[in-house]
């Protein structure tokens, strides 16, 4: 949802047969109801083209409900019945801005400002405008420091309304997260000029939910209904935050807000959202059935998504591919949200073949959304679904990036990440030594990086270990001998319980070493078996031929060490440990 909020014109409103008002447009604006706002404003237009204030806000409607075309066509019209009125002018330049058409917006904001300059500095009604033009879209969107300036001297000029504080706290927002201060302090002058201004109270909520900051956001979201209990944007957004924590919360928000809202297609979506999120998928189909009914010959774009996200949940990849795939084809770019892109791959991702498609939805997702904690939540939603789909490389490439971003990685994070590469490396051919090898190194580098962080726990050891053998897949290399070894030690912590995972070490390491022609490392392994299994008919047999060996080239063995020095082996040793938690 957009950005424009009720504001006191300076203007007095124009009645139209003693019912509603431009203050009352807009009103309906700042609560969000668009449809109420349109049908007031459309109603005074008719009555009289001329004004001003009822065209200039009826292009913010459309514009604020995502119809660009429809606030094109009425600036258009409202040139001509205003006379080329300044606010109007602002009005298309805004359009024109949306449209990537900014040197042609740039050029209708100046002649705008330089027909209402006095000797005051300027109309503080059309610098708000044009500060309120450069803060809407994305980041790629309009000039926040021009936007930024205007509303500077609007402030100066205006003493009293707190919009033009929320609209220069956006544009301080499009500059870049580091100046999320700003834009806070921004918001906390609009609470200043006006206390009960639930707007600036949530979008301060939405800068600390940008950075998952909880013990802030979801205090300041509950202050801003409680600032304006008829604020519907409020409710609207603490439902969307439990709706996948505590669906039984969110039914209490969301009867709220519907409560609030227009009563349109928007809140029978939502409604459907919070059946299918309470596991009522059947009945959340039949709800979006009955939406075909007074949406399906709307342009409701929405409805093909609200399939999508149904037949997924219901396991019908083919027909949630196809419904998503509608949707993102019909609806207006500015209106698909990150969460949208991100879903679309993860259904993509479903299918083989679809690698590509898959890679520009996401990128276009991250694109939308570069919060970190959003990145890794989409990154780790696409390696979670290529994992189930056994695309084990797709699944290491998303972890990896999960890595990269999250500033520190669980164990089960390093867990997951090693896995996938190791699972990855197999589906390279045994004859493919090279890759197939550096691609085991990787996990080995991964699991060094985990054993660094979380040393005292043995997965680490172990899955280094089953890593190393795998890259060595015959034997030949000895590459695995150092992490086998170093497991092996971490074991000896407590021989009683390991027995068996340490025998079976030394298991794997005597045929390589005989193989070498290493036979003290033989004897010094046998002896180590023999140790905690006196008995061990292997370990016995063995002994005597190393002892034979060493015997027959004259060098006397070295003793029965239960726990032999590591010696390293022939071939390229393995990937050695990197310190920090990223690995690359």
């Amino acid at each position: 949802m957009k950005r424009i909020a009720f504001v006191m014109l300076s203007s007095v409103a124009v009645l139209v047969g003693g019912a509603q008002s431009v203050a009352d447009g807009l009103k309906a604006i700042y609560y969000e109801k668009y449809k109420t706002a349109k049908s007031i404003l459309e109603k005074l237009v008719a009555a009289n083209p001329a004004d001003v204030d009822a065209n200039y806000w009826l292009g913010q409607a459309s514009l604020n409900d995502g119809d660009v075309q429809a606030a094109r066509a009425e600036y258009a019209k409202a040139m001509a019945t205003t006379n080329q009125n300044p606010l109007i002018i602002v009005g298309m330049g805004q359009v024109e801005l949306l449209e990537g058409k900014g040197a042609d917006a740039k050029a209708h904001f100046e002649a705008a400002l330089a027909a209402t300059n006095n000797k005051k500095g300027g109309d503080p009604k059309i610098l708000t405008a044009v500060g309120r033009a450069n803060a809407d879209g994305d980041s790629k969107t309009g000039d926040p420091v021009y936007g930024i300036d205007k509303l500077n001297t609007a402030a100066k000029l205006d003493l009293k309304d707190p919009e033009i504080y929320v609209q220069m706290g956006i544009n301080q927002l499009k500059r870049g997260g580091e100046f999320g201060g700003e834009s806070k302090k921004a918001y906390e002058e609009a609470l200043t000029r006006d206390p009960k201004y639930a707007k600036a109270k949530l979008r301060i909520a939405k800068i600390f939910l940008s950075q998952n900051n909880k013990e802030l956001f979801l205090p300041l979201m509950e202050e801003a209904t409680q600032l304006d209990p008829n604020y519907g944007p409020a409710w609207l957004a603490l439902y969307t935050y439990y709706a996948e924590r505590d669906v039984n919360k969110a039914k209490e928000y969301l009867d709220k807000y519907i409560a609030l809202a227009d009563k349109d297609c928007e809140t029978d979506f939502f409604y459907a959202d919070y059946l299918l999120r309470a596991g009522n998928k059947e009945q959340a189909l039949t709800k979006a059935k009955e939406m075909e009914g007074s949406c399906g010959g709307q342009n409701f774009p929405k409805l093909d998504k609200l399939y999508a996200i149904i037949y997924d949940r219901m396991g019908d990849s083919l027909n949630a591919k196809a419904s998503m795939a509608k949707y993102i084809s019909k609806e207006k770019p500015e209106k698909i949200g990150a969460l949208d892109y991100a879903n679309y791959a993860a259904i993509l991702a479903k299918f083989p073949g679809n690698e590509a498609e898959v890679e520009t939805n996401m990128s276009k997702a991250i694109e939308k959304d570069t919060t970190t904690a959003q990145r890794v939540e989409y990154a780790t939603m696409l390696a979670s679904t290529y994992g189930k789909a056994s695309n084990f490389c797709g699944q290491a490439k998303w972890l990896k990036m999960v890595a990269q971003w999250k500033p520190s990685l669980t164990a089960t994070d390093y867990y997951f990440w090693g896995d996938a590469v190791t699972k990855c490396a197999k589906t390279y051919p045994t004859t493919d030594s090279i890759p197939r090898s550096a691609a085991f190194l990787n996990a080995d580098s991964i699991y060094g990086a985990y054993i660094i962080k979380y040393g005292d726990q043995p997965q680490g050891y172990a899955f280094r270990a089953i890593a190393a053998k795998l890259a060595d897949y015959d034997t030949t290399k000895g590459t695995a001998i150092i992490p086998i070894d170093a497991y092996t030690t971490f074991l000896r912590q407590d021989t009683l319980k390991n027995k068996r995972t340490i025998i079976n070490n030394y298991y794997y390491e005597i045929p390589y070493f005989a193989q070498i022609k290493d036979f003290q490392r033989v004897l010094d392994a046998v002896n180590a078996i023999l140790v905690l299994d006196p008995t061990n008919a292997y370990a016995t047999s063995v002994k005597k031929i190393a002892e034979d060996q060493l015997k027959a080239r004259g060098i006397k063995p070295a003793g029965n060490s239960p726990s032999p020095a590591p010696i390293k082996p022939g071939g390229a040793p393995a990937a050695t440990l990197k310190q920090g938690n990223k690995p690359i």
